[in-house]
């Protein structure tokens, strides 16, 4: 007959029998723990019952004790759960030998790659390397040129030019350490009553400087440099569902846009 006897150590429930039980005086071995304790005594309420009706004792064994503690009885788990077994990370020591140079690489290429995407604000603390940038050759500055966004705008106008042709005029400046990209302009044409009446989004390659040369072929901006360009707009093309309205001012906004290498 089976029983269920309870570890007082570590309150693991084990399956004995009784004649395991009257083996060592009641003694077993706790299977998790190892310690040692009286079966009998942590016996469940149910299996007391059936011990104390089977009118079995101490003294009833099977062998006769010995000066030296006998070797008591490691009962068997009732449950079914398994011992957690804990990962442990292998020690450098235990690595293959291809994992120091592999490791090593790893880390050279993740240092490299920080330094390429901080390249800008990086050039822009160091005096030296940003006269350097600006004295490279065109594809060196446009790598480490600013966004358009920083630029600033120093002076604008608005004329017309014949009935339905108007030309805006941007002075911008550049009060970066670095060069600066070409921006996409928006114009925002507005009526006498300041209402929006169109909108217009130029690209670098749809506005000139002074010197007639396309802004998308220009070097970039230069440090400390100040650029005068000129747009031109069709209102009759830009404002079709009110074309007898007349623009009398304009809002500019710059941001980026596609990056645009000169050709």
């Amino acid at each position: 007959m089976s029983l269920a006897t309870r570890c007082p150590h570590c309150d693991t429930l084990f399956r004995v029998s009784l004649s395991q039980l009257q083996v060592h005086k009641g003694l077993v071995r706790c299977g998790s723990c190892q310690s040692i304790f009286s079966g009998v005594e942590q016996l469940t309420a149910a299996d007391t019952e059936v011990w104390r009706r089977s009118h079995l004792s101490f003294e009833q064994t099977k062998q006769e004790p010995t000066e030296q503690p006998p070797q008591v009885v490691k009962p068997k788990f009732l449950s079914d759960q398994k011992k957690t077994k804990h990962f442990q990370w292998p020690t450098l020591s235990q690595a293959p030998q291809y994992f120091k140079p592999v490791a090593f690489t790893l880390l050279i290429g993740f240092i490299i790659q920080a330094i390429w995407w901080q390249r800008v604000p990086i050039a822009e603390q160091f005096p030296s390397i940003a006269t350097w940038i600006k004295n490279s050759e065109p594809t060196i500055q446009w790598l480490f040129s600013q966004p358009a966004t920083t630029l600033q705008v120093q002076g604008s106008g608005l004329s017309r030019i014949n009935q339905n042709g108007l030309q805006v005029d941007l002075t911008l400046h550049n009060s970066n350490r670095l060069p600066s990209k070409w921006p996409h302009i928006q114009i925002q044409l507005i009526d006498p009553q300041s209402n929006t009446i169109a909108v217009k989004v130029l690209k670098p390659s749809d506005y000139v400087k002074r010197s007639d040369l396309l802004s998308a072929k220009a070097n970039p901006i230069e440090a400390g440099q100040t650029v005068e360009v000129i747009a031109f707009l069709n209102l009759a093309q830009l404002n079709q569902h009110l074309p007898n309205t007349t623009a009398t001012g304009f809002e500019i906004q710059l941001f980026d846009g596609s990056f645009e290498l000169p050709h």
